[in-house]
């Protein structure tokens, strides 16, 4: 998910729960705006310090973020089929219906929604790179490499260069 900023997160008061909102900006489309999202996701010094004194590097986040790699990659083929249900029922409006954002009916024929997919099971595989320069952060480590490939997109993450490149609007110094 891109474009991950505090106007795209509602909070519930009755619930105290944290919903995220807006998708238009996700499957990587990020990287293709005039001020392209250069970070796998928004992950700003003012989170860090909300993850408590061992921040993202240590403890419990990376140790999550280690665990939802390795359960995707684990469940890469139930990962795809249910996003082809949900573009099948319900594509996101820049895929359309049949190629045609206009036409009612049929599945998803776009060719964003298919090279979506393909990326997503590439990225599970660790096939795709970003396509901006990460060589300050090292090689990319190995898919199957859970906390070094947790580690390494949290240096991206937290990157305060590519966050200070970013859209002003998204808030990125928050």
């Amino acid at each position: 998910l891109g474009d991950r900023h505090l106007s795209n997160i509602l909070y519930d008061r009755r619930t105290s729960e944290l919903v995220q909102i807006d998708y238009n900006v996700c499957f990587d489309k990020g990287w293709g705006l005039a001020v392209p999202e250069t970070v796998p996701f928004r992950l700003t010094p003012v989170f860090v310090r909300a993850l408590g004194p061992l921040g993202a590097s240590n403890g419990t986040f990376r140790a999550a973020l280690a665990h939802a790699l390795r359960t995707s990659r684990a469940r890469a083929g139930l990962l795809g089929d249910t996003l082809r249900g949900c573009f099948e029922s319900d594509p996101l409006p820049s895929f359309g219906r049949n190629g045609d954002s206009s036409s009612a009916g049929g599945g998803y024929s776009s060719p964003d929604a298919s090279t979506m997919l393909s990326r997503a099971a590439a990225k599970l595989a660790g096939l795709a790179p970003p396509p901006w320069d990460c060589k300050s952060h090292g090689e990319i480590p190995r898919a199957d490499d859970d906390f070094a490939r947790a580690s390494w997109l949290i240096s991206l993450a937290t990157d305060e260069r590519r966050l200070a490149a970013m859209f002003e609007g998204w808030s990125a110094w928050v």
